[in-house]
């Protein structure tokens, strides 16, 4: 070997040598609070945590703080995007190696993440029991015997009314359903202030779904089963038909009549009872710490269409999901699960959000009771569906109530709703056989009803 040749090598030996010693002293030497983003050795593996609403913010930035300081190995980075495309966007972002390792996102949309690979099974090591969460939020986020989202909070519809309203006409006893509001407004005399005994939002789902019954079937318990689609029969007709007398009994304005609306004027006493969401509230403590509400509340289920006719309110969850993408789906099973039990006890403090987790102390809150009735409400709710199929049925009920509320006749409505909604399930044009459905008899007289 030439003397250049033996040179080189001894050359290169030495370089890799002073390399080691080099890589060997910043290894020896720097703690991991060091700061120093050049060193690959140094820096903590990132989850990236997509969501869309800024009302969770500090929630999640707070708990990823904390869960970073506990985890030496793990740094979790919260980022708020755009809600517009949200699933396309994390699909394009997955693909191109940049997607998010968890997001957030409504249990109505877990069938079509969960098939394009965006959500993907829960790892074994993360338990979701009873304790935690009620069987409502567990089917929530299961898709055909898959659990594929940490629930995190929720949404639903309760009865509201205005407790001192009742002791005052020395009433205390609840109504369980229609039926017995109208008996309620029939049989007494309104206080002063008060312009209706009943008024709600009549234009929205969330708020008058369950004037369709029980009879009415979303793909079964878990929203994913494309058998168990059921909306037009006798029962869900006559239960609509009850929706369509309270347009006789009371008189509300649809166009008018929102929803903020109906919130407003039971602050000012104007009404008794009306259908509310997890958000009224908070809105009635701070207008109570405010001083300008000053009346006690109470919060009950949704009161059923009739005394045979049972109704439960819809809801929606929120759910944390892992991406099926992710290459850190054990870490962030783990994040997901310290969410949604561990920092969920702060969630309704930094949000005005419910959480889905039983377990989270109520107590601590002024209008615990409310809460509590809420709570109660979600428990005995039905999951808003999964069935891409059914991603246009709020839509599609939503003009059946337009349309009743405003006389029209209530079974040809169901039926074209349920022929547009099975004609979207069974992929092909679908006809209702038409049926006979009597009108339930009348047992309160309709213009007894305050104006």
């Amino acid at each position: 070997m030439s003397v250049r040749k033996r040179l080189l090598q001894i050359s290169a030996l030495v370089l890799i040598c002073a390399l080691i010693a080099i890589v060997g002293y910043h290894v020896g030497t720097l703690s991991p609070s060091e700061d120093d983003a050049s060193s690959f050795f140094t820096q903590k593996d990132v989850l990236q945590l997509w969501y869309t609403d800024d009302a969770y913010t500090d929630f999640l930035n707070s708990a990823a703080v904390a869960y970073t300081e506990a985890q030496s190995q793990i740094r979790v980075e919260p980022k708020l995007v755009s809600a517009t495309e949200y699933l396309e966007e994390i699909n394009r972002a997955s693909l191109a190696g940049q997607g998010p390792d968890l997001y957030m996102l409504s249990n109505d949309s877990l069938e079509k993440a969960y098939l394009a690979g965006l959500a993907t099974q829960i790892p074994g090591t993360a338990q979701m029991g009873t304790e935690h969460f009620p069987q409502t939020a567990i089917n929530a986020v299961t898709y055909h015997d898959k659990l594929i989202g940490f629930p995190l909070s929720f949404d639903t519809c309760a009865l509201l009314y205005n407790k001192t309203y009742l002791e005052q006409m020395g009433d205390t006893e609840i109504p369980t359903n229609v039926q017995e509001i109208l008996d309620f407004a029939d049989g007494h005399d309104a206080p002063e202030n008060v312009e209706s005994f009943f008024t709600w939002d009549v234009s929205r789902m969330l708020y008058n779904f369950s004037f369709a019954s029980d009879a009415m079937s979303l793909g079964g318990e878990r929203g994913d089963d494309a058998e168990a689609v059921a909306i037009y029969n006798t029962q869900t007709v006559q239960s609509m038909q009850i929706f369509q007398r309270l347009s006789q009994f009371f008189s509300i304005d649809p166009v008018e009549m929102n929803y903020e609306k109906v919130m407003q004027d039971f602050i000012e006493g104007k009404l008794i009872f009306t259908l509310a969401t997890t958000d009224a509230v908070k809105q009635l403590e701070d207008a109570r710490a405010d001083g300008s509400f000053s009346y006690e509340y109470g919060v009950s289920l949704v009161p059923n269409p009739t005394s045979e006719y049972s109704g439960n309110a819809i809801s929606v969850t929120n759910a944390i999901v892992i991406n099926g993408y992710s290459e850190y789906k054990k870490a962030a099973g783990d994040f997901g699960q310290y969410l949604t039990e561990i920092s969920a006890d702060s969630l309704y403090e930094k949000t005005g959000k419910m959480a889905a987790d039983r377990s989270v102390d109520l107590s601590k809150y002024s209008g615990e009771k409310a809460l509590e009735g809420f709570y109660a409400a979600y428990e005995h709710s039905t999951p808003m569906p999964k069935l891409m199929e059914l991603s246009n049925f709020w839509v599609y009920y939503e003009v059946v109530l337009d349309k009743v509320w405003n006389g029209a006749d209530v079974n040809e409505q169901m039926r074209l709703m349920s022929e547009s909604v099975m004609t979207q399930v069974a992929g092909e044009k679908y006809e209702e056989e038409i049926l006979e459905v009597p009108e339930l008899a009348a047992t309160v007289e309709e213009d007894k009803g305050m104006e």
